[in-house]
């Protein structure tokens, strides 16, 4: 299953597809597809759950969710002459838990005073001496 996977994400050709699921190697399109949607709709059930019981906490951990603009051009095939690949647009969603963490660890303020610093030193020190 993890080469129908493969195949399928990579947009392998199909005769590819074909031979190799002749020889017993992978598996046909179709069964890739109902496979990645019954991990999609089992994970969004779960990740659902734990969102829910993490809003109902109160601590500092919880999920950072992470939206981004997926593009690609697309062949388009209609019966038109001149008719040029569109643009699809798409959104992809990342979310990973973040671990339990105390806010007073964090001072924003002093950090970025030491990198600027930092970041002063190294300018001077590549600079040269001054006329």
């Amino acid at each position: 299953m993890d080469l129908a996977v493969w195949l399928f994400a990579s947009k392998a050709h199909v005769d590819l597809k074909r031979v190799l699921t002749r020889f017993g190697l992978t598996v046909h399109d179709t069964t890739t597809r109902r496979a990645l949607k019954s991990l999609t709709e089992s994970s969004l059930a779960k990740l659902r759950t734990a969102v829910a019981e993490d809003l109902a906490q109160q601590d500092n951990s919880g999920y950072a969710l992470i939206l981004d603009n997926v593009q690609q051009y697309c062949p388009t095939h209609e019966h038109c002459i001149g008719k040029a690949p569109q643009q699809g647009h798409q959104r992809g969603l990342t979310s990973h838990r973040q671990l339990p963490y105390n806010t007073e660890c964090i001072h924003r303020q002093e950090f970025l005073q030491q990198e600027l610093t930092a970041s002063h030193a190294a300018l001077l020190s590549t600079a040269g001496p001054s006329p």
